[in-house]
């Protein structure tokens, strides 16, 4: 796992947490958005570098 990712991941999952205390209830709709979008860019970052390592592949077989 490349860094970018590990560090959003774990923003996401503080992002969880904290709307689950009661300092953050009243921004548990904004929190939980934040976490989506922090686990939404994980995983374009995954998709695009698995693209981009299996066209390598392809290029060196072919």
């Amino acid at each position: 796992m490349r860094r970018p990712v590990l560090w959003l991941l774990l923003l996401a999952v503080v992002l969880i947490a904290l709307s689950q205390t009661d300092a953050g209830g009243g921004l548990a709709v904004v929190l939980w958005i934040g976490a989506l979008l922090a686990l939404l860019t994980a995983l374009a970052i995954e998709v695009r570098d698995l693209r981009a390592a299996r066209g390598r592949a392809r290029r060196d077989r072919g």
